[in-house]
């Protein structure tokens, strides 16, 4: 605990931390100012139309500002501590803390800091963002909880038997289904920080390709998801963690089973520590 500790106390101090957590909160602005604007222009009489629900960061009428996130996602959530292994090789730090915490210990809490620099860089601002749409937005802080969400309640409920977690909870609230979004999105992001520290053990040279792995992976999900059959507009299983954090009643979205979320979690953080048994398993760094 105190070695994690200490790692933690490292992180928060990093430039990487700090910029990934400065670009997040630009881009909530941004977001906030956009859809603004957005929505003023569209929607002059119609109070309805500037519902905070419908507003949401994460919503899918937010579609154009989430495919930007998505853009820079895989580079923000390695800067606040995937380098740490590759800095502390280069400055022949590591020889020093092994020698006094021991090898596991070292690069175990590493790997917790990171998943948690992960997450942080991610939910903190998204909490930040929520408190902004139901505060600019009507409908929201008197009445957060708002059952007449969007279409949901139209036309039988047909939606309820999507089963989907995420649009069940944000009928009931949507603060919480916001909250909920949050929360696997930062699961998400604290996973490819873990993954992209471990893999960095393997990194000599060129810090830089340190940002390869996670890079890949988003990729590889989204040609993964565009193999996936699709029949009359309804994706039944969808295998990118990013399509779970989208409030939407959209039919594209239908068909997210989150033990497949769980699953592809589990497999990331459990291929990270794996590396980082065989990598203090070893002699040298």
């Amino acid at each position: 605990m105190r070695s994690l500790t200490t790692q933690l106390n490292i992180m928060l101090h990093k430039r990487g931390f700090q910029l990934s957590f400065t670009v997040m909160l630009l881009f909530i602005a941004y977001s906030l100012a956009a859809g603004l604007l957005q929505r003023s222009q569209w929607c002059i009489y119609d109070t309805y139309g500037l519902q905070a629900v419908h507003n949401s960061f994460l919503n899918k009428f937010s579609e154009e500002r989430f495919k930007i996130f998505e853009f820079f996602f895989p580079f923000i959530v390695v800067l606040p501590f995937s380098f740490s292994l590759y800095v502390d090789r280069s400055t022949r730090i590591s020889e020093a803390v092994i020698t006094r915490c021991g090898k596991r210990s070292y690069y175990f809490s590493k790997l917790t800091a990171a998943f948690i620099g992960g997450g942080l860089i991610i939910f903190i601002p998204l909490l930040i963002s929520t408190a902004l749409t139901h505060g600019f937005y009507t409908n929201s802080v008197i009445n957060p909880i708002d059952p007449n969400y969007s279409l949901m309640t139209a036309g039988g409920k047909d939606f309820l038997t999507m089963r989907d977690l995420l649009l069940e909870i944000t009928l009931v609230s949507p603060v919480l289904g916001e909250l909920f979004a949050s929360l696997l999105l930062s699961v998400y992001a604290g996973a490819c920080a873990a993954l992209a520290l471990s893999l960095s053990s393997f990194i000599r040279r060129f810090s830089i390709l340190i940002f390869l792995p996670v890079f890949l992976l988003t990729k590889l999900f989204d040609l993964f998801q565009s193999m996936i059959k699709v029949s009359f507009g309804y994706t039944f299983f969808h295998a990118d963690p990013m399509k779970y954090v989208i409030i939407s009643t959209d039919s594209r979205f239908y068909g997210r089973p989150y033990w497949l979320f769980a699953a592809v979690i589990a497999v990331m953080l459990a291929l990270s520590a794996v590396i980082m048994l065989l990598a203090s398993r070893r002699d040298s760094l």
